[in-house]
């Protein structure tokens, strides 16, 4: 079945596109430039699925873990296995199901044997899963006993949303930043996995008095927020720029544009986009040896370090990337970037799609 012989077809999400997360907007948008319309998705529940049956073909999800998750984020056997009878209504009712395997688990668990079975639970019950790596197919068999129609759809870049990117100085200038020390940045959700706190001890470890850490982004985690603190008043290198919301994207243009090195020390991460919007700005990225890390080949913008002794690493690393060549790390970051273009990515997974009806 092709595009040119039936309708269009029709998708929703779980969650829809929202600010703080431009993946879900750039996915979608581009997608229907290949004949696949977005449509909003409601509460995923038998009356909404009632109400749309027919007209919408897919239902994409995400983070399904909020899906069967309580309002602190704990799950259970019961709330599983309510969510797996809607699946199966769904699917009853016509439509297919697709999982993006953006990480193996949730990133918070409290329970590993409960989050093996909803995880494995929910891989079983879906029509497609599309992973960001080709390693990832593995890993998805190893864990979860899946193969049938797995699907490697990478991750693409951010330039459709940074079209415009303001040069290094210019951006400075607006950050009030010093011209020219050398700028490490933490970006994102501030949350202990993401080893905020890794990136703040390895600073420590370098003696270049020209060094800077800005964590900059939403904290998610009191706890954590202070210990950055502690950290901070004791090397006046790293600064603290957080906040109880998302950075707005202008800002996020300037600090990408602002910073020489991205900082990645996460404790865990599977798939993560920060490669990519670093890439997108020409920017070397320092992150571990795990998950997606392990199988970009060698760009020479991606310094991985080993997370054991991961403060010593991250310090090594930092200083790798501080006397790298500034003109070869920005071509191999800008390559990078333009192999990872929405066009192509979303024309193969409207193909997938179409075939799949």
């Amino acid at each position: 079945m092709t595009m040119s012989s039936t309708r269009r077809l029709r998708i929703s999400s779980f969650p829809n596109p929202y600010p703080g997360n431009p993946y879900l907007t750039l996915f979608y948008e581009h997608l229907r430039e290949n004949g696949v319309d977005y449509v909003r998705s409601g509460y995923f529940g038998q009356s909404w699925l009632r109400e749309k049956r027919g007209e919408i073909d897919y239902l994409h999800f995400h983070w399904p873990s909020f899906d069967y998750s309580d309002a602190s984020g704990r799950r259970s056997i019961l709330a599983m296995a309510k969510f797996l009878i809607k699946m199966r209504a769904a699917r009853m009712m016509g439509y297919k199901i697709i999982w993006t395997m953006h990480n193996l688990y949730p990133h918070e668990r409290q329970n590993a044997a409960l989050e093996w079975l909803c995880r494995f639970s929910f891989v079983q019950n879906v029509d497609l899963v599309f992973v960001h790596f080709p390693a990832a197919q593995d890993d998805l068999w190893r864990l979860f006993r899946r193969r049938r129609r797995v699907h490697v759809v990478p991750h693409g870049n951010y330039a459709p949303l940074y079209a415009k990117r303001p040069d290094r100085a210019a951006a400075r200038r607006e950050l009030g930043l010093e011209p020219d020390t050398y700028a490490f940045l933490v970006f994102g959700q501030v949350r202990p996995y993401k080893g905020a706190d890794i990136a703040a001890r390895a600073l420590a470890r370098l003696s270049d008095p020209g060094c800077r850490l800005f964590i900059v982004g939403q904290h998610k985690d009191d706890a954590h927020s202070e210990e950055l603190l502690a950290l901070a008043a004791r090397d006046p290198r790293v600064r603290l720029v957080l906040a109880p919301d998302n950075v707005p994207d202008e800002s996020v243009a300037l600090w990408l544009a602002a910073c020489d090195c991205v900082a990645a020390p996460y404790r865990d991460v599977y798939t993560s986009g920060v490669v990519y919007l670093a890439a997108t700005f020409g920017k070397p990225i320092v992150a571990p040896r795990l998950g997606i890390f392990r199988s970009l080949g060698d760009p020479s913008f991606v310094r991985t370090f080993d997370p054991e002794g991961a403060d010593a690493a991250v310090g090594a690393a930092f200083e790798a990337v501080r006397r790298a060549d500034p003109e070869e790390l920005l071509e191999s970051a800008l390559r990078f970037s333009a192999d990872h273009d929405w066009a192509g990515i979303t024309a193969k997974v409207a193909e997938i799609l179409w075939k799949q009806r």
